[in-house]
C-alpha cells in the first residue's frame, strides 16, 4: 500500500517515483488514475468517508422503517468502520503525515451526525444540532486518534466506552 510511505515521511517529501515503485506500476499508469500524489491520499480518505456516509444512510433508512434508533448498535457499526481501516487511519491521522485528514474527518462526522440528528428528531433546533454534533463527532475522532495509536486499547473497549458515553453521558459513567 502506497500509504505506508506516509508513515516514513511527509507527503511533500514523497516522490511519484517512490509511489510507483512501491505500487509496482509505471508513472503513466499512476497518472491515468491520479492527478498528483495528493489525489492518491484523497482517494484513501474518501473511501473511509464513503463508508461512514453509507452507514448513515442505512441508519436513517432503518430508523424510518422501525421508528427506533439503536444507539449502541450504531456506535458499534461506526467504530467497526474505523477498525476495518485501522492501518490506513494510523497513517492518515499520524501528525507526521500532515495530511489534514483529522480536520476533514471531524468536519464530515459533524455533518453526518448533525444531519442524522435532525432527521431523527425534527424538533431539534439547528443550534442544538450543531452543538451536539460538534461535541459528539469531535469526541469520536479524538477517541479514534487515541485508540489507533495506543495498542493497549482494543476494539471492544473503545466500543463499550463510546456506547456508554453516548447513552449515559459523561457523568453517567461515575
Amino acid at each position: 500500500m502506497t500509504l505506508k510511505l506516509l508513515s516514513k515521511k511527509p507527503l511533500n517529501r514523497i516522490s511519484i517515483n517512490e509511489i510507483t515503485a512501491q505500487a509496482k506500476v509505471n508513472r503513466s499508469t499512476f497518472y491515468r488514475y491520479f492527478v498528483d500524489k495528493e489525489a492518491l491520499v484523497e482517494f484513501y480518505e474518501n473511501q473511509i468517508i464513503a463508508r461512514l456516509e453509507a452507514h448513515r444512510y442505512k441508519m436513517i433508512s432503518d430508523f424510518q422503517k422501525s421508528h427506533s434508533f439503536f444507539a449502541d448498535e450504531n456506535v458499534r457499526n461506526i467504530i467497526q468502520i474505523f477498525a476495518d481501516d485501522k492501518e490506513q487511519l494510523q497513517i492518515l491521522l499520524n501528525p507526521q503525515s500532515k495530511s489534514g485528514f483529522d480536520d476533514r474527518l471531524a468536519a464530515k462526522m459533524i455533518e453526518l451526525v448533525r444531519n442524522s440528528l435532525m432527521e431523527i428528531n425534527p424538533n431539534l433546533s439547528l443550534q442544538e444540532a450543531n452543538l451536539l454534533s460538534s461535541y459528539h463527532a469531535n469526541g469520536i475522532v479524538g477517541i479514534i486518534k487515541l485508540w489507533i495509536n495506543n495498542p493497549q486499547y482494543n476494539n471492544e473497549q473503545v466500543i463499550a466506552f463510546t456506547q456508554a458515553v453516548t447513552s449515559k453521558g459523561i457523568l453517567g459513567l461515575f
